[in-house]
């Protein structure tokens, strides 16, 4: 399970996302969508930093995949 609490993602003092609580399970898949220039990339690696530092990851209790293309 990865969560993630009181997170707001910004660049530039613009303010792309903010969440009280992010729940994943390791069960589940989750998809992101949004157009062009959203923040969807931006998203993942705030995620991927957050975890990195552990921050503000609260429970995090699987290894974090990786693919190639």
């Amino acid at each position: 399970m990865l969560q993630l609490s009181k997170g707001i993602i910004s660049i530039n003092d613009n303010i792309l996302f903010t969440f009280p609580n992010l729940i994943v399970h390791s069960d589940e898949i989750i998809g992101i969508v949004g157009d062009n220039g959203a923040g969807k990339t931006t998203f993942f690696n705030y995620i991927i930093e957050n975890i990195r530092r552990k921050k503000i990851i609260e429970n995090f209790n699987n290894k974090l995949a990786t693919w190639t293309k």
